[in-house]
């Protein structure tokens, strides 16, 4: 049986530049063939000055695996958010975060990161991580501060 972890969200707001969010941090721990699937929802609500409906959703995954040859080191993987179907109709832009690794394959430690594309100046985006492992509890991770309940 496969072990669930749903975080809160954690909240920014882009101001003049992209925001980059902190969502999970991977800890040099955990045995061979041990594995962590994410998925990733950041909801984007546009700041501007009319009356048209805003906000969109947009889901990515990701994932990490420890080395199967026995250096029990990370190699992690992620995928193109994309933007949900039923968020086109609210004209608030077809803009979409993107998701990153703070390092490359075969390292011991490093966290998956959130960077926003906004639209306009002040966007303000919330994010939540939903962590999936195999059952091992050996897999070290931690979600970053500042999550919100």
């Amino acid at each position: 049986m496969g072990r669930y972890v749903k975080s809160g969200w954690l909240m920014a707001q882009s101001s003049f530049s992209n925001p980059v969010m902190d969502l999970v941090e991977l800890l040099d721990q955990g045995n061979s063939y041990q594995n962590i699937f994410f998925k990733v929802t950041a909801m984007q609500l546009r700041f501007r000055g009319n009356n048209y409906p805003e906000g969109q959703i947009h889901t990515g995954y990701a994932s990490a695996k420890r080395d199967p040859s026995g250096t029990n080191t990370w190699y992690a993987y992620v995928g193109t958010m994309v933007l949900e179907n039923a968020a086109s109709g609210f004209a608030s832009g077809s803009n979409v975060g993107t998701l990153s690794w703070s390092a490359s394959n075969n390292f011991d430690t490093a966290t998956l990161r959130y960077t926003g594309n906004r639209e306009d100046n002040y966007d303000t985006y919330q994010v939540c991580v939903e962590v999936w492992s195999n059952n091992n509890d050996s897999l070290g991770f931690k979600l970053s501060s500042g999550y919100l309940a």
